[in-house]
């Protein structure tokens, strides 16, 4: 099964790869962006997430961090606090009070909704409803994962890129 954090990224597994002296994970990876997929929000090796920007040459870069399957749940709510922080202190516009003015607020912001994600199951036509631990009355609605970034897991350790951090998503709170 995935975690939610594997379903509203697009989704890269690597196999760790024998060296000289056993297996090994990179510490960074870096990929090619539009300089238009800014700004983004990146892991980093503390467990935690950064605000950051595709480079002048168009390369962005990420973290990994030791994460096993069962703490992306923590994970998952660290996202919401750093991009809830970020939407208030730059004051983006992609902030809603309620779930119906978030899937109203993405499309006016040039996106369409995909995944609502709340505390507990919501049913909204044509959205894809998942559950994680986030407070009551909070919620995040995303974009079709093409669009909000890229989740790379290589055994326990995992790196997110979250790309368009202020269209692609919606921070209800």
């Amino acid at each position: 099964m995935f975690s939610t954090l594997a379903r509203i990224f697009v989704t890269e597994r690597h196999r760790r790869r024998a060296g000289d002296i056993g297996f090994s994970v990179p510490v960074m990876s870096e990929i090619e962006l539009d300089v238009e997929s800014g700004p983004l929000l990146v892991s980093n090796l503390r467990g935690t997430f950064l605000k950051s920007r595709p480079s002048s040459s168009g390369f962005a870069r990420f973290a990994f961090m030791e994460c096993p399957l069962e703490a992306e749940v923590d994970l998952f709510r660290e996202f919401y606090r750093v991009l809830q922080g970020l939407s208030n202190s730059n004051a983006w516009p992609n902030r809603a009070t309620s779930i119906l003015e978030g899937v109203n607020k993405l499309r006016e912001l040039g996106s369409q909704p995909k995944f609502v994600i709340a505390s507990e199951s919501v049913e909204i036509e044509g959205l894809t409803s998942l559950t994680a631990d986030l407070p009551v009355g909070s919620a995040l609605i995303t974009a079709h994962p093409q669009l909000t970034g890229m989740y790379t897991r290589i055994g326990d350790h995992l790196g997110i890129l979250a790309q368009r951090v202020d269209r692609a998503f919606v921070v209800v709170q």
